[in-house]
């Protein structure tokens, strides 16, 4: 009993086994919009971010742009790199892109080339349409035709003299045959100009195919933050501080002057503080003065 059991359930093991299918791996999309990381940036200064995009296969983008927005404001749109001051952010970016394929295709074409070169001796076959005989020799109107070339060669005028002759064109004829008008006779041509041969030949091209353009688009949220304000910094063109480093600082003699103070507003700073604890760090001394 035990035995039977065993083999029931080994059969219903295998039969089990043989209908379970591994689930299809998901294709790759085309193209890949990653997230455009949160950024810090210096004092005062603004983030630069730009679209983040991967394309797999044969794909090709045409373009990829950003819309930012502050809330509800639209501080950019469609553009390809953004510029932003500290702050929280909703970011779009939106890849326009086709797929394509190559794709080879095989045609037949007719190739022409010298097939007999001028002065080169080639087998023909000429039929007369006049034959003219004289005690001297004959002259003969034919066409001539071979396999070396397309088409008949044309002789006119040609006078053989014991099977050798040339007419007008140049064109060279050699038989021993007694040429009679209408009848094919075998002979050896050397032209008087090269004489084509057309041949089949396959060729292949390869062209592209495109897929309709598509778009793909991801949202999502950006932080901008800006790290600590420094405790000094460059004076104005004028020589003023801004209001957060209000200290002046003279270079030349080394003293700072603190708001209020007698030679403070005549003082054109070079240098401005937050504090005095950050002038006198910096090696300035207090105006004894005021």
């Amino acid at each position: 009993m035990r035995r039977v059991l065993t083999a029931l359930l080994t059969a219903a093991a295998l039969c089990c086994g043989s209908v379970v299918a591994a689930a299809p791996a998901s294709a790759t999309a085309p193209v890949t919009i990653k997230k455009i990381a949160n950024v810090k940036v210096p004092y005062g200064k603004k983030a630069t971010i730009r679209p983040q995009v991967t394309t797999h296969g044969s794909t090709a983008v045409s373009s990829q742009l950003l819309t930012v927005k502050a809330g509800k404001k639209t501080v950019a749109k469609n553009v390809t790199s953004a510029k932003l001051k500290a702050g929280t952010y909703t970011v779009t970016t939106t890849v326009k892109y086709r797929t394509y394929k190559k794709v080879t295709t095989t045609t037949t074409v007719t190739k022409k080339t010298v097939g007999v070169p001028v002065g080169v001796w080639t087998d023909v076959r000429c039929t007369p349409s006049r034959v003219v005989a004289d005690t001297s020799g004959t002259t003969i109107d034919a066409a001539c035709t071979g396999a070396a070339f397309d088409g008949s060669v044309r002789v006119t005028g040609l006078r053989l003299y014991d099977g050798w002759g040339m007419d007008g064109s140049f064109n060279e004829l050699e038989t021993s045959a007694s040429p009679v008008v209408g009848k094919a006779f075998a002979a050896r041509l050397s032209p008087g100009e090269d004489l084509v041969k057309s041949t089949k030949v396959k060729e292949k091209r390869t062209t592209t195919k495109y897929s309709a353009y598509k778009k793909a688009t991801k949202t999502q949220k950006l932080t901008v933050t800006q790290g600590k304000r420094p405790s000094r910094t460059s004076a104005t063109s004028s020589g003023e501080c801004p209001s957060w480093a209000p200290i002046k600082g003279n270079a030349d003699s080394g003293i700072f002057h603190v708001p209020g103070g007698r030679w403070y507003k005549a003082t054109v700073a070079e240098e401005c503080f937050s504090s005095v604890a950050a002038a006198k760090k910096a090696g300035y001394r207090a105006s004894k003065n005021g």
